[in-house]
């Protein structure tokens, strides 16, 4: 239905459907004394309109909002503006616009009464925003269909890891009894693999503990006589080995000559464990007279406390080795049917470490790049296309001017990391798409990145913004209030005054693979002078940063293992990327982004996220902190504790150097933008009032919105003072809420 022409006096209202067109109406009955009002979401920076009270229509009004339901259904959206003639001018300028709720519909007599909201995208991403989404579907959550999601491609070059196994003797298996016997005399041979127990396993699939009484011979050994199993790559060791035993010699009858050694022995061709070599740590000759020629029975007898040891820092071991802790007993016998050698190794005590400056091969892995994934899930929420808007996020092919400061974030999940795809499709794919959802991913930017969310309408069009939290509180002036305010009250912020942090990552420090303790990307906490009130600072995010869990999830390929879980598979990982060449990335390095090398942390040129550790969170998070801290600058925010490696030491580039453990000085924090102080008061609010307050502030080329920006007025006591916008209700006297600028 076309606009109608007729006016109504100096204000005009449009009801909008994009399938039923439009339509002025007669003023709503409560429209005057409504509850409207502008506030800041609590889960976001961003404003939104609100109202809470009904309005009224009557007429050709009720009758067009009856037939919208009838055919669209409670979902339908259907916007409300008021346009105001410009008591200067004469044109039609808007005052003020949002939606009907229509799931508030009633409908008396002629009378349909119906609740107006900030509706639009804001009421969907309020109802949609924690469903959890998986980003690659084909429709989005109404049935249409989506853009096709673009993926870039990550080479991973590999984090060194230190891993630390150890192993022991088990408490109830400390013996090996070993026995060869012959009836016809010649030379036979047995191996028996001294039980040890894997204490502590951070090499995962290839150590094992060794079942007890296990045996092989000189040429082949037996798979559970193995500690070290098939071996997945070339390795290089650090072994230490420490034990003793009892030789209980049981049985020396009609043999011409004995040996009892100890050895580590390696062997190859996997499964086929042929020998390869062995190296002896202990001949049992070399101890005590063993190897005698001795045609009849030796009385048994114990030699105590038998010592072997070996320690290596190179001891390699290639691809399909495995290696055993092994008792290696050979004799060559008389002919007698009582011809046979039997020594029990008792008391058996062992003290191995297996210390490993472990790599891996490069790989590939697929990533979503930020501003994909925010355009993706608004898309797949709204159903809108190019709804979605950030300039931190954006980059120069999607069309913005340059590429934001936080374009090159990427998002995978640990079968992304292990080379899984959705393609090809077969029950043996155990393929499952990154599922988030829209309140998860903006969290993990806000803990990261400090980044915030708000909803702008540009003409007739609403779209998401994504922006640094600073955006909704610029420090530039945007509204001058023309007169003295009212009524003023003024009170304490407590909801910005912390007397804790929390700070960092969910999912992080606990690994089947290794002890956690060297990576750094966990979760911290800290204490601050503010006692009064209690109130923690908590940004955690349930997505993962962690250098040491993206590693082992990439070392379960799933080339060598397709049908294994993992602890990692269905967890998101961002990672801080820099561009390398076509659409492949490479993470970010200290060189990138710190002013010298990190100390406290194992291999540290191959260390990555290291912007994202707690304190550097802790940095970025300066400024709102600091507003806690503004009668304090003396004291310091001092550290709590920390699930992993807080010895970490950093330096950004520009900024002091700080330990993860290390207290922090308040006044080295970034300077406030606010002080923790509400400021309330009325001045009426003119539609030229709004118009400005609804409009946009040029900042150096940048488009503002005006209510984002300082508003200046003339205080109770005649001062000029300046505040950030929380709360207007503009209707009659205009009741103003604000939080006080620091100047």
């Amino acid at each position: 239905m076309a606009i109608s022409t007729t006016y109504y006096d100096r204000v005009r209202y449009t009801l909008r459907h994009k399938g039923k067109g439009s339509l002025i109406v007669t003023e709503p009955i409560g429209w005057n004394e409504d509850e409207k009002e502008f506030a800041r979401n609590t889960d976001y920076d961003g404003i939104v309109t609100k109202q809470s009270n009904a309005l009224v229509f009557v007429l050709e009004g009720a009758d067009w909002l009856e037939n919208v339901l009838s055919i669209y259904g409670i979902n339908a959206e259907v916007r409300l503006e008021k346009d105001v003639r410009n008591e200067f001018n004469d044109v039609w300028e808007r005052s003020y616009s949002g939606y009907l709720d229509l799931s508030t519909y009633e409908r008396e007599k002629n009378n349909v009464s119906i609740k107006f909201s900030s509706g639009g995208i804001e009421q969907l991403f309020k109802s949609r925003q924690s469903e959890k989404i998986e980003i690659d579907r084909q429709t989005d959550l109404d049935g249409k269909p989506l853009t096709p999601l673009v993926t870039k491609r990550i080479l991973m070059e590999g984090r060194e890891i230190f891993l630390k196994s150890a192993m022991d003797i088990a408490q109830f298996n400390n013996k090996l009894n070993m026995e060869i016997k012959s009836n016809s005399g010649g030379t036979l041979t047995r191996t028996g693999g001294i039980p040890l127990n894997a204490a502590v396993n951070s090499h995962q699939t290839i150590l094992k503990s060794v079942a007890p009484q296990t045996f092989g011979n000189e040429s082949n050994g037996d798979l559970d006589m193995m500690f070290i199993f098939d071996c997945d790559r070339d390795r290089v060791f650090d072994i230490d080995i420490n034990g003793k035993l009892d030789a209980f010699v049981q049985q020396y009858e009609n043999i011409q000559y004995a040996v009892y050694k100890i050895a580590l022995t390696k062997y190859e061709n996997s499964f086929d464990f042929d020998f390869k070599e062995r190296i002896i740590l202990t001949d049992l000759n070399d101890i005590t007279d063993f190897d005698i020629d001795f045609d009849g029975r030796i009385t048994p007898y114990t030699v105590k406390d038998v010592p072997f040891a070996y320690s290596n820092d190179s001891f390699d071991v290639l691809q399909g080795e495995s290696v055993a802790l092994e008792v290696y007993m050979k004799a060559d016998f008389y002919t007698d049917i009582n011809a046979g050698l039997r020594v029990f190794a008792q008391n058996i005590t062992v003290d191995l470490k297996l210390d490993e400056n472990s790599q891996f091969e490069q790989t590939e892995a697929e990533t979503v790049l930020a501003h994909e994934v925010g355009d993706r899930i608004t898309e797949i929420i709204t159903g809108r296309k190019k709804a979605f808007y950030s300039e931190p996020l954006g980059r120069t092919e999607l069309g913005y001017n340059t590429d934001g400061k936080n374009a090159f974030i990427g998002f995978s999940h640990g079968l992304w990391l292990r080379g899984f795809s959705k393609l090809p499709l077969s029950e043996d794919n155990k393929y499952k798409p990154l599922t988030t959802s829209w309140k998860d991913w903006i969290e993990s930017l806000n803990v990261t990145e400090g980044l915030s969310m708000g909803i702008e309408t540009i003409g007739y069009s609403e779209r998401v913004i994504v922006a640094d939290k600073k955006y909704f509180y610029n420090n530039n002036v945007g509204l001058r209030l023309p007169n003295q305010v009212q009524n003023v009250k003024r009170s304490i912020a407590t909801d910005y005054y912390y007397s804790g942090l929390e700070i960092g990552y969910d999912k992080t420090g606990d690994y089947e693979e290794a002890m956690g303790l060297d990576e750094y990307n966990t979760l911290s906490t800290f204490s601050t002078v503010i006692t009064a009130v209690k109130n923690i600072f908590k940004k955690v995010t349930g997505y993962r940063t962690d250098s040491y869990g993206a590693e082992f999830a990439r070392r379960k390929p799933k080339k060598s293992f397709p049908t294994q879980d993992t602890p990692y598979d269905k967890d998101v990982f961002m990672f801080d990327l820099k561009w390398f060449v076509d659409n492949l990335f490479k993470v970010k390095k200290w060189q990138d982004d710190f002013s010298k090398q990190p100390t406290g942390v194992f291999s540290p040129n191959t260390a990555f996220n290291l912007r994202w550790s707690p304190v550097n969170l802790i940095l970025r998070h300066g400024w709102e902190l600091a507003a806690s801290f503004i009668s304090y600058p003396s004291d310091f925010i001092r550290y709590g504790s920390s699930t992993a490696n807080s010895k970490l030491k950093t330096q950004l580039i520009g900024k002091k150097e700080y330990a993860e453990n290390e207290d922090i000085l308040n006044s080295d924090l970034e300077k406030p933008r606010f002080t923790p102080e509400f400021i309330e008061f009325e001045h009426q609010v003119s539609n030229d009032i709004l118009k400005q307050l609804e409009g946009f502030k040029d900042i150096l080329g940048v488009k503002i919105p005006t209510m984002y920006c300082l508003i200046e007025f003339t205080n109770e006591r005649g001062a000029i003072e300046k505040g950030y916008l929380m709360n207007l209700k503009p209707n009659k006297e205009g009741k103003w809420r604000l939080l006080k600028a620091n100047r």
